[in-house]
């Protein structure tokens, strides 16, 4: 209640956050970026990642 977010909405932006981390300062692929930061499938996690912040892993990469 004090974020404001459910606990899975800050799990994944908590999740989100360290994958934008390893898309922007490794060159590990996105399922390896995606098993690292715990999510279970490739399908969800860009269904997260792109619901919070409107890119796809591949397209956050590419604005470095």
């Amino acid at each position: 209640s004090y974020t404001g977010a459910t606990f899975v909405d800050y799990v994944n932006r908590y999740r989100v956050n360290e994958a934008s981390y390893l898309l922007k300062n490794t060159n590990l692929a996105v399922l390896e970026v995606a098993f690292k930061t715990g999510f279970d499938s490739l399908r969800n996690f860009n269904r997260v990642f792109k619901k919070i912040t409107e890119k796809t892993p591949k397209e956050y990469r590419e604005t470095k």
